[in-house]
């Protein structure tokens, strides 16, 4: 019970952050009004990885909602290589991701 069983292999070659990330934006939305929406930013083969990560490994152990909606952390399991990366290239890509250490990622999936 609330066990990772399922580890599985998510690997992306190759980049995992588009061209399409502008980091002026980001940094601006920041200073501006302390959060930043982006969007259009993941490669196709993260965002397949990411999928297949979602609904293969058994990591989803918070149920909110009457169990509609199931929520997971780095801790829980959602530690994959192509999670990591996207952390890593987002510090390397944008001055204002690498003064801030990666703490948690959290994901969330909605089932009706």
């Amino acid at each position: 019970y609330n066990r990772l069983l399922h580890l599985g292999d998510f690997i992306v070659k190759g980049s995992v952050v588009t061209e399409a990330l502008s980091c002026p934006t980001i940094e601006a939305q920041l200073a501006e009004q302390q959060f930043a929406v982006i969007d259009d930013w993941l490669s196709g083969s993260t965002l397949d990885a990411l999928e297949q990560l979602a609904a293969e490994r058994s990591m989803w152990f918070t149920s909110v909602d009457n169990g509609y909606l199931l929520k997971t952390s780095l801790a829980d399991g959602l530690h994959a290589e192509v999670v990591i990366r996207v952390g890593r290239e987002l510090r390397e890509r944008c001055e204002v991701f690498g003064v801030h250490p990666l703490l948690d990622v959290l994901g969330y999936k909605y089932d009706p």
